[in-house]
């Protein structure tokens, strides 16, 4: 009896820590995992382009990091932040958890173009026979601390081509009828944020590129009559590449009379000059006798904007202006201005004359500018 109640008794202690451990494992409790939800608001200053201040909206959060993609670090709740140059910066907050060593994070890109800080405007002075004054204007999202002017101007005639710098907020220059000139302002402001700005300017202004802006172009004739030239080494898309050292050429075609070249936009735009760039070679030979060039909206009836008779040709027109290099009177923009300019969809230039040997033609660019 007494062997039998021994195993008995082993078997009832076993039971009970069985059910002891049951206890034990259905009293225990998963901890709560606390983990934060990050958001927040970019408030761009009214005042200054190149601050900004983050309005936070994170949740369940112990500690905060901020990178503005500059190199800074924040920990602040809700931080104010000034960018000192221009760019495209990703903001990345990092949230951590009060709890736990886990995070959420969110991320938004920042982009602080020159355009977006600094408009220059032009106001016309004094004009006379061959040359105009005029006073440039600046309008700044920012409070000024300094202004520097670099303005390089073209070469005109025997006078060869000059930079000169200056300091004033609002300058004056005089330039030459037909010249094409550049000029580069660069503004610190009072928070100590540097931007530049370039752009051209003729005797009517400010002159800004609006080529690459297209919507798209078409040709009445492509390189070699063939539609699949158009990004061949001569084709098409040379006229509109931005680039004077290639071009766009057709060769031994007799009916350059019926050349065409249209640029579209997506919505009216308004011309106020053009340029066309001559090739590298042949001299006057493949240049047009004379052009048009035309606005449209339907594509169907055509308004004539500008009308140009190239005399004897670009070569010669390099060499009267004081040319005495090939590298002078090839690959060179010639300017346009439009006298009463309209705005429209499409522009048209063509060559109802043909060029000056009636089977070649060749042109370096052709650019739009509003």
């Amino acid at each position: 009896m007494r062997n039998f109640l021994k195993p008995m008794a082993l078997l009832c202690c076993l039971i009970a820590a069985v059910s002891c451990k049951k206890n034990e494992l259905d009293e225990y409790v998963e901890p709560a995992y606390d983990n934060p939800i990050t958001d927040y608001e970019v408030v761009p200053d009214p005042n200054d382009a190149f601050t900004f201040t983050f309005r936070n909206k994170t949740t369940n959060y112990g500690k905060l990091e901020w990178r503005f993609g500059d190199d800074t670090l924040k920990t602040d709740t809700a931080p104010t932040h000034t960018y000192l140059a221009t760019g495209k910066y990703t903001v990345d907050l990092k949230a951590f958890s009060k709890t736990t060593d886990q995070f959420s994070r969110k991320l938004v890109d920042i982009n602080i173009v020159p355009d977006s800080v600094v408009h220059v405007t032009t106001t016309r002075v004094e004009s006379g026979s061959g040359a105009a004054t005029i006073q440039f204007n600046l309008d700044v999202k920012a409070q000024i601390d300094s202004v520097e002017w670099v303005f390089d101007d073209a070469a005109t005639g025997t006078t060869p081509a000059t930079r000169t710098r200056s300091k004033e907020l609002h300058p004056i220059k005089t330039y030459s009828t037909g010249t094409f000139n550049s000029f580069t302002v660069t503004i610190t402001t009072k928070k100590g944020s540097v931007v530049s700005l370039n752009r051209n300017v003729t005797t009517e202004g400010i002159a800004e590129d609006i080529t690459q802006k297209r919507l798209g172009y078409t040709t009445v004739l492509e390189n070699n009559n063939d539609p699949a030239n158009a990004t061949a080494n001569e084709g098409s898309s040379k006229l509109v590449d931005g680039n004077v050292d290639t071009k766009f050429g057709i060769y031994g075609n007799g009916q350059l009379n019926t050349w065409a070249f249209t640029i579209q936009y997506n919505s009216q735009v308004l011309v106020k000059l053009y340029a066309i760039g001559n090739g590298n070679d042949a001299g006057n030979d493949r240049d047009p006798k004379e052009w048009i060039l035309e606005g449209s909206d339907d594509g169907m009836t055509w308004t004539q904007i500008d009308h140009q008779v190239n005399g004897t040709g670009f070569f010669d027109k390099a060499n009267a202006a004081g040319a005495t290099t090939d590298a002078e009177r090839y690959k060179r923009l010639w300017y346009y201005p439009v006298t009463d300019p309209k705005p429209y969809s499409l522009f048209r230039l063509r060559f109802p004359n043909g060029t000056f040997n009636n089977n070649d033609f060749q042109l370096g660019e052709f650019r739009l500018y509003r």
